[in-house]
């Protein structure tokens, strides 16, 4: 995909730049920086963007942004096609979640967990 999503990430790499890596923000915009890309097929960047949140969160303690990551990482591994992968991943950020006490990471994971359900992930139909 071209257009929209090649210029939202455009914006947002400029925006990340503005943003100190010690404010808990960063972690949200990595993450949203991520989404873009699993939506645009850019595997590599979306795993790798993941991976920085999520022990960028771990590391400070933050469990709710913790979980946002692993329920962001799980959802490309469900698009990329490794199913057991991205249910592992939300089943965990599920815990997390529960554990923070973050009711909207809650419902994005219950969410995610209700389309990783599908029969149609992991299916050759996908």
């Amino acid at each position: 995909m071209r257009g929209h999503f090649s210029e939202g990430r455009r914006r947002q790499g400029s925006l990340l730049a503005l943003v100190q890596d010690d404010d808990p923000e960063w972690v949200d915009a990595v993450n949203g920086a991520a989404w873009l890309a699993t939506d645009q097929g850019d595997r590599r960047s979306a795993l790798g963007l993941l991976e920085q949140a999520r022990e960028h969160a771990r590391a400070t303690g933050d469990r709710a942004r913790e979980a946002t990551g692993l329920c962001y990482r799980g959802r490309a591994k469900l698009v990329i096609g490794d199913p057991t992968g991205g249910r592992d991943d939300i089943e965990r950020a599920l815990q997390l979640q529960t554990e923070s006490g973050d009711e909207t990471g809650l419902a994005r994971a219950l969410w995610l967990a209700g389309a990783a359900a599908s029969p149609w992930v992991g299916s050759a139909g996908a």
